[in-house]
């Protein structure tokens, strides 16, 4: 089990992962200065509910090759992963370790300084037409890191299917820029890296949170400009229509019936 650092509440790895992550090595402790603290774990190894997180192989099947030896300097910026093993770790860094702190099953002395807290920003459905119908949705959370003084923008998919993991970090910025705009040049930057992969516009605009529907449509319309863009988020919708998606449901149910 790693060691937690007495000023943060970052393990020793978690801190060598933060740095490399954000380029401050200077700022690491040096204790998580040891090469051996991103040794590439395979996910049924390593619990990161008592021992905090480290670097995890991605879901073998993803749609990106990921190259467990290969922790390069330029790894997260040469594009051969996506994402790669230490956006992943990042990722689960912002928003999983107010839960670990609160975890009955720790075996340590309680963590020092505040929890993370990660706001929500929007859930987007890049699946097909029809209520849900080949649902893939994709929810954005900003989360503030203390002592590095950086907001991060994370993704977070239902399956791994795809990318080897369900949770990336796509953006940082320093902390003193306003959330708001880091969420929406995050979401810019992060769609027009899925263009790359002809990716089309999202079907919905599932829920909205930090960010309206309307900001997430203006973002929208940047990367696809001729395409046409969901204007209301699913729980704007049902606030200003009342509609009642069970209802709706199982009344398609029964007439499929018929």
């Amino acid at each position: 089990m790693d060691t937690y650092d007495p000023i943060t509440l970052f393990t020793h790895r978690e801190h060598a992962i933060l740095a490399k992550y954000f380029g401050l090595q200077h700022l690491r402790p040096k204790e998580a200065c040891d090469p051996s603290l991103f040794t590439m774990l395979a996910p049924t190894r390593w619990s990161e509910s008592r021992k905090g997180v480290a670097l995890k192989q991605g879901y073998e099947c993803g749609r990106y090759k990921i190259d467990p030896e290969t922790i390069e300097e330029d790894f997260i910026a040469s594009g051969e992963s996506s994402p790669s093993p230490v956006e992943a770790a990042v990722a689960r860094i912002c928003l999983d370790t107010a839960k670990r702190r609160e975890s009955s099953s720790r075996r340590i002395p309680k963590i020092p300084g505040p929890p993370l807290e990660s706001q929500f920003i929007a859930t987007v459905d890049w699946g097909g037409e029809g209520f849900r119908a080949c649902s893939w949705p994709e929810a954005y959370h900003i989360t503030k890191i203390p002592y590095y003084n950086r907001w991060v923008v994370t993704s977070t998919r239902d399956t791994s299917e795809i990318t080897g993991y369900d949770e990336c970090a796509i953006f940082n910025s320093p902390s003193n820029q306003p959330e708001r705009s880091v969420c929406c040049d995050a979401l810019l930057r992060y769609w027009r890296y899925q263009l790359l992969f002809k990716q089309p516009v999202f079907n919905e605009i599932r829920a909205s949170g930090l960010l309206a529907a309307a900001d997430l449509s203006s973002v929208a319309a940047l990367v696809w400009p001729s395409s046409e863009i969901p204007k209301d988020s699913w729980n704007e919708f049902v606030k200003r229509t009342g509609f009642d998606l069970k209802r709706y449901a199982e009344e398609k149910r029964k007439d499929e019936e018929l």
